[in-house]
């Protein structure tokens, strides 16, 4: 038994563990609004392995910056901590996923699309539970990673500093 938990601990540690990992969706599509700002669409596609942000087409652009959207190959180790948060995510927070309804705050819409094609909308809004939180400013990060814009980087850093 102590021969299988190392050699299992191994795998986890070694690239085989990158490769064979599952992940729980297909793609999620996170939109950021914030209040009296600009918004920010963020894609992420596990199955190939990309991220994409965008501007929402149906959002009037009040300050009148224009996002530079993109679309990259994302690293596989990125991938998954999204994902270890999305599969943290309980049953309770994916029905009910308000703490409550403020009248002003970063408002976020959430799009779950799993890998048997079912798809799941749900709107966390500007006061969601914690797990929601974590997912949102996790998925900033990794956004700041891969924008090589200048004109994004304060956008995304305005939308990472509001609450």
């Amino acid at each position: 038994m102590p021969f299988f938990f190392i050699t299992a601990c191994d795998k986890f540690k070694t690239n085989d563990f990158e490769k064979d990992y599952q992940f729980k969706l297909k793609e999620i599509d996170l939109t950021y609004y914030p209040s009296f700002s600009n918004p920010l669409g963020v894609h992420l596609d596990f199955k190939h392995a990309k991220i994409k942000i965008y501007k929402p087409d149906f959002y009037a652009n009040p300050n009148n910056i224009v996002l530079e959207p993109f679309e990259k190959e994302i690293k596989k180790t990125d991938l998954i901590i999204i994902d270890s948060i999305l599969k943290n995510i309980s049953c309770d927070e994916l029905e009910f996923p308000q703490i409550s309804y403020d009248k002003d705050g970063l408002h976020l819409e959430s799009v779950f699309i799993y890998n048997d094609g079912s798809i799941f909308t749900i709107t966390p809004g500007n006061y969601p539970k914690p797990i929601y939180n974590i997912l949102k400013d996790s998925l900033i990060n990794i956004v700041l990673r891969y924008n090589e814009s200048e004109i994004n980087e304060n956008l995304i850093h305005q939308i990472k500093e509001y609450r």
